[in-house]
């Protein structure tokens, strides 16, 4: 493992300082619009940690504490799971569609991780992993949010929009030195040791950078 830390740290110092596109917005899916408080996140949908940090601030958010900072996630598909980068395009796809559908397909991926994990798919072969992408999203996100579904499974393979899009968000990740997942980023300073938050110490954060205590919202 930290032989795969160590060459990813290395790629992150040689692609940091390659050409990355300007988008033509910003990039990630927001939920809020605090200017004060701007927590992004980069997530790999089959990193066991970075389910477990989407899951801990999906609760912030249910408490009420959305509107007190804005929340980007981005995505930071690792080279070593191999279902991450073409469910990393299907919620590029999705984040066109609606931020909500997004967000609800990175939930439905990291509620079925366990399915797409490397040792579930070892004699799986790559059209299988894409079916299995799109069927997850039909089952789980289409019945709130019609989306084409032809265009969602060609959304998936190489050589498409989503795919380069995908690609961007993985060097627009090296290029603010992101190394792994889950990473957490606070108004444009990495959050050190905030993959080990709880829900409690997240709102404790949230309250010291933002006092306005939720009863005032």
């Amino acid at each position: 493992m930290n032989k795969i830390f160590l060459f990813l740290g290395i790629a992150t110092l040689v692609l940091s300082n390659q050409y990355v596109p300007i988008p033509n917005k910003p990039l990630g899916v927001s939920k809020g619009d605090s200017k004060k408080l701007i927590i992004e996140a980069f997530f790999d949908l089959q990193c066991p940690d970075s389910r477990n940090s989407f899951r801990i601030l999906d609760q912030v958010l249910q408490q009420g504490y959305g509107t007190q900072f804005k929340y980007t996630i981005h995505m930071f598909p690792l080279p070593y799971h191999r279902a991450a980068f073409p469910e990393a395009q299907g919620f590029a796809f999705l984040s066109e569609i609606n931020t909500e559908a997004a967000y609800l397909f990175a939930k439905t991926i990291f509620d079925n991780q366990e399915t797409l994990a490397e040792a579930a798919t070892l004699d799986w072969t790559w059209q299988e992993i894409l079916n299995k992408v799109a069927q997850f999203a039909k089952e789980n996100v289409y019945p709130q949010y019609q989306y084409d579904e032809v265009k969602f499974a060609k959304s998936l393979l190489p050589g498409t929009d989503w795919n380069l899009k995908a690609r961007y968000w993985w060097k627009y990740g090296t290029y603010r030195t992101v190394s792994g997942a889950p990473i957490f980023i606070v108004n444009g300073v990495i959050l050190n040791g905030a993959e080990e938050y709880d829900v409690q110490e997240w709102i404790d954060f949230i309250n010291q950078k933002n006092p306005k205590s939720v009863k005032e919202l």
